[in-house]
């Protein structure tokens, strides 16, 4: 049996699923419907960069830290070219104010490029992330564990979506 190895490459056959799974009132509420009367903002959202392991622990259950997780992955490049301008510019029209601190050169998410595409194409999806009612958001690595864990994690979403008495919106992605 011949064998290559190949000098100064990594490779690996591991891929991580993604699930984004939003509760929202209304998923077809746009921009123009404005902030829903339940939510209550401050004044000014201060937007900053931040390491990555306080981004991945960040619980997305206020309007402020979904707005700072949405700015933190597309600070990491993880975001189409102008996703960003568009996503202040969103922010503003919804009457959000916002401040922007000093950023950090490098910032690293691994929030799946295709689920901000598909948060930032849609305007009603972006308005359902950023006042949603709950969201569940988790990844599980294909290589760390067995077929039954797998199912075990395909049941957590299940089972979060039946829970639901709200319009549900559920995004996938495998990377």
């Amino acid at each position: 049996m011949k064998r290559n190895i190949r000098q100064g490459t990594f490779e690996t056959n591991s891929s991580t699923q993604h699930a984004l799974v939003i509760r929202c009132d209304n998923k077809h509420r746009t921009i123009a419907d404005g902030i829903p009367d339940w939510v209550k903002l401050p004044e000014k959202i201060q937007l900053y960069t931040m390491p990555y392991c306080d981004i991945d622990n960040m619980p997305l259950t206020t309007v402020e830290n979904r707005i700072l997780y949405l700015y933190n992955v597309m600070c990491a490049g993880n975001a189409e070219k102008g996703d960003l301008i568009n996503f202040l510019s969103r922010i503003s029209r919804l009457g959000i104010n916002y401040e922007l601190l000093e950023t950090q050169d490098y910032v690293y998410c691994d929030f799946p490029c295709d689920m901000i595409e598909d948060i930032m194409k849609h305007e009603e999806t972006f308005v359902a992330f950023i006042f949603a009612k709950d969201i569940f958001y988790d990844t599980y690595a294909d290589d760390c564990g067995s077929w039954e864990q797998q199912c075990e994690w395909e049941d957590t979403i299940s089972e979060f979506i039946k829970e639901s008495k709200n319009d549900v919106i559920e995004l996938r992605d495998r990377c």
